[in-house]
């Protein structure tokens, strides 16, 4: 009951330094605490619909298959109870060429924004120390989306490259949700 109670407050006061700020989650992310990696790409965009349907078509196992044409199914397996994701969660991604991409929730905080991070030891795509960060925030019509990628790979030109357009994919995709 106790770690709740915090983890209502701790939300609240995010909420509060973000609204004072005006900035995005992702301008809060202390990345060291899951990656020592580098920042490799750095997606934004404006979304026509509200910062809410951007962190649920992000977030939703289900919209994640909209959204990301290369994935056939998204399984989550949350800590909570109550089936919601929240820190901690295990996320698996069937891709549509056979590979299996597994993520960690290592950050969440609806409908700001999330952290996930990939596991090493499964990455299909050789890519080590990779975390993703998400942010959805309004702007001036609809939401300011910024999507950022950390990882090494042994090829990262060609890694970001690959990404870049996956990420473009999904941004299209974004487009028609309202």
């Amino acid at each position: 009951m106790l770690s709740s109670h915090l983890n209502h407050k701790a939300a609240a006061h995010y909420e509060a330094r973000v609204s004072e700020r005006n900035t995005l989650y992702s301008d809060q992310v202390d990345i060291s605490r899951w990656t020592v990696a580098p920042l490799q790409i750095t997606l934004t965009a404006t979304i026509n619909a509200a910062p809410d349907i951007v962190f649920h078509a992000f977030s939703d196992p289900e919209m994640m298959r909209r959204v990301f044409s290369w994935v056939d199914r998204v399984t989550v397996v949350p800590p909570a109870a109550n089936g919601a994701q929240a820190v901690g969660a295990l996320r698996t991604c069937m891709l549509s060429n056979g590979l299996v991409l597994e993520e960690e929730i290592v950050d969440w905080q609806p409908p700001h924004g999330y952290t996930y991070r990939g596991i090493d030891a499964t990455h299909p795509f050789g890519m080590r120390g990779h975390v993703g960060v998400l942010s959805s925030a309004s702007a001036r019509h609809g939401s300011r989306l910024v999507w950022q990628q950390y990882f090494d790979h042994s090829n990262v030109p060609a890694m970001r490259e690959q990404m870049e357009q996956s990420m473009a994919t999904a941004i299209e995709a974004m487009q028609k949700l309202r």
